[in-house]
């Protein structure tokens, strides 16, 4: 269990991962010190695009990882003052989805796109085959959301620099 009790199911490894490795394992997840990763998640309500991704990995940039792509939040998929219409069909929810369109992975000085296919244009993609959060609860220093698996995902605000 949680505690750090080990019961018949648990393995001879289960304690030592826990005192050696840079992880907790709770249940269906892992969840590791944010001093280890750093991940920012980046919605750009001027452009309407999303950039997701891990920057700091083991306090060092050797290697980032990214996705970025459109997004919509309740419904809406136009940049504000665009004179684009989207024609979506969505209706209106507290609901942010997005898709990924390109993931890039730098290596030390090396960068690599890799353009991600879509069926469909993302305006016209039902939200259900979508990823996607639904937030719980939004102020000016926090926001949580619920994923489409279930997760809850908790972020905070980060000031411009």
């Amino acid at each position: 269990d949680d505690d750090g009790v080990t019961n018949g199911n648990d393995s001879w490894y289960r304690p030592l991962e826990r005192l050696l490795l840079p992880w907790t394992r709770l249940r269906d997840g892992l969840y590791i010190d944010s001093k280890l990763v750093s991940a920012v998640q980046n919605f750009d309500a001027g452009t309407m695009v999303n950039k997701n991704g891990v920057y700091r990995l083991l306090n060092g940039e050797l290697l980032q990882t990214t996705v970025e792509g459109p997004f919509s939040w309740n419904g809406n998929c136009d940049p504000p003052n665009s004179k684009v219409v989207c024609n979506s069909k969505r209706k209106p929810s507290s609901v942010c989805a997005f898709r990924p369109t390109v993931a890039t992975f730098t290596v030390g000085p090396f960068k690599f796109d890799q353009p991600i296919p879509e069926e469909l244009p993302f305006d016209q993609t039902p939200i259900r085959d979508l990823p996607f959060f639904k937030f719980i609860h939004v102020d000016d220093k926090v926001a949580v959301a619920m994923g489409r698996s279930g997760s809850v995902a908790l972020w905070t605000r980060m000031v411009d620099s």
